[in-house]
């Protein structure tokens, strides 16, 4: 059968565009072949986080004088005494300095990467896609917030640029936008949506679809279920958004008034936001950055 490329699906008062299909054209490649999810459930979900301090630490309270399971807790290390036996600390990591590039924004910005060196993708930096990114492309279709990303850098000067303070990217020179201010941090995770008591699109269009579906070869069949669920997983957000609203009638904090005056203050607020969030199961993956390579 042979579809017009305005072909619609269509239910009660409400019409869906479809995405392009070999049926509207028979010039149209051939759809890849879908790939098997074979991640297993767990009732535990697992959380990451990624907190990022610039300029090193102070060696001789920070690092342990002994290694192996016997490693003792250095002084800064204190308050992880009551889960030290989970605790994992690596040392003597280093990478390649790439020339051209500052070397302060460079030990930031390519944290997370682990491109090569020479892979310079973004202005002579090696900042490919991060691993929180590409956990969040895994897990975080199941939280309200894919990932979260937070800074505590209240620097204001404009010659500062992203390398600096971005150490989540979504792809080579996209820095993943992070977020300063601890109110609006707040209304982000606690915050009622604005698309409130949203119908379903696909139920409206269900019958058409089925009816279009029997008249479709193999791949359309494919590429319209795939266009159909991924309409279905956007609904399934606004839901989760929803349901999050109510259960935050009476946010576990009040609404902070913006970033406090008090640096130590500020830091306190941002890591208490960023640890509600994961209490409240509203993202499992985030990152945090103390303050900015400078």
């Amino acid at each position: 059968m042979l579809l017009p490329r305005r072909t619609f699906l269509r239910g009660l008062g409400v019409g869906m565009a479809l995405p392009l299909l070999e049926a509207m054209s028979p010039a149209i490649t051939k759809a890849a072949e879908p790939q098997s999810d074979s991640s297993a459930d767990s009732n535990t979900p697992r959380r990451f986080a990624f907190i990022y301090t610039p300029n090193g630490y102070n060696q001789a309270t920070f690092l342990p004088t002994r290694t192996g399971d016997d490693w003792d807790l250095p002084r800064a290390l204190e308050p992880l005494a009551p889960v030290r036996e989970h605790v994992t600390l690596l040392t003597g990591l280093d990478r390649t300095f790439v020339g051209g590039t500052g070397v302060h924004a460079q030990c930031g910005a390519c944290w997370l990467t682990s491109s090569p060196p020479q892979e310079t993708l973004d202005g002579g930096f090696p900042t490919n896609i991060t691993l929180d990114q590409i956990i969040s492309q895994q897990i975080g279709r199941d939280t309200v917030i894919p990932s979260l990303e937070l800074s505590c850098n209240d620097f204001t000067d404009n010659k500062e640029t992203k390398y600096f303070e971005c150490i989540s990217w979504l792809s080579p020179g996209c820095a993943a936008g992070v977020e300063k201010d601890p109110r609006a941090v707040f209304r982000r995770l606690f915050g009622k949506p604005a698309n409130r008591h949203v119908r379903s699109v696909l139920d409206a269009v269900l019958a058409d679809a089925h009816s279009l579906h029997t008249r479709l070869g193999t791949n359309d069949r494919r590429k319209l279920d795939e266009y159909l669920q991924s309409v279905r997983e956007t609904e399934r957000r606004i839901e989760l958004a929803e349901q999050s609203a109510a259960r935050f009638s009476q946010p576990p904090l009040p609404e902070p008034k913006g970033v406090p005056e008090n640096r130590g203050d500020y830091l306190r607020l941002m890591a208490e936001l960023f640890v509600l969030a994961f209490q409240q199961d509203l993202t499992r993956v985030a990152t945090l950055v103390i303050d900015p390579e400078r």
